[in-house]
């Protein structure tokens, strides 16, 4: 049986690789706190992982917007 269920989610930052960017970790908000609940690696083009990470830059903050962000080797910007 599928369950197809529906969350609106919001971009936290995104963990650097390569010439753009890796993955996008998601969110979502409970009450005021952004909740960390997964990257997103997959369905970008080449074309459009360039555009995306464009659109990235200048936004970079030091501080992790995510209230419950798991231990990584890798940094959120």
């Amino acid at each position: 049986m599928r369950v197809h269920q529906r969350r609106d989610l919001v971009i936290g930052g995104y963990t650097p690789g390569g010439r753009n960017f890796d993955a996008i970790p998601v969110g979502y908000y409970e009450d005021r706190a952004l909740m960390f609940v997964g990257k997103v690696r997959a369905g970008f083009t080449p074309t459009l992982r360039a555009l995306v990470f464009k659109k990235f830059q200048g936004l970079e903050t030091d501080r992790c917007p995510f209230k419950n962000l798991p231990e990584s080797r890798r940094s959120v910007k």
